[in-house]
């Protein structure tokens, strides 16, 4: 029986792809900080039962996590590299890119209410910064 938190699991998947990075490495006694930072983002989406998910600047989805994918149905390796307009349709599409553009434009959290599939739904939306330059928009149903 496992009676880890999921915190704890989504660590020890990230220390194990670290390692594998590090076996795979032409330098094994470096990680690219980069790519060390968004494998911690992962891990914290990941941990959230909540459908959420995280954008580019320009609106191409860099990722969803498991909760978004089973919700709405969607595999991840698709989603991943394309725009909202590819998933759910360009009228629906530029709703989420207005509110993704005033979270970015504000700089803080927001909250809005989007209609998704026939209901209405509970959004927050935040910009994302790794040392403070925006790499995107993160976002969470509620």
């Amino acid at each position: 029986m496992n009676n880890k938190d999921p915190l704890t699991e989504q660590i020890e998947k990230i220390a194990h792809l670290i390692g594998v990075y590090k076996a795979c490495s032409s330098d094994p006694q470096t990680l690219d900080k980069e790519h060390l930072i968004l494998l911690s983002i992962k891990a914290l989406l990941d941990c959230k039962d909540t459908p959420t998910w995280l954008k580019s600047p320009t609106g191409y989805m860099l990722y969803i996590n498991p909760a978004y994918s089973n919700k709405y149905n969607i595999d991840p390796e698709k989603y991943a590299g394309a725009k909202d307009e590819d998933v759910w349709g360009k009228e629906l599409s530029q709703v989420f890119r207005e509110y993704d553009k005033q979270a970015m434009d504000a700089g803080k959290t927001i909250f809005a209410e989007e209609e998704v599939e026939g209901n209405i739904i509970k959004v927050k939306k935040w910009p994302v910064y790794i040392e403070g330059k925006l790499i995107g928009v993160a976002g969470e149903v509620l």
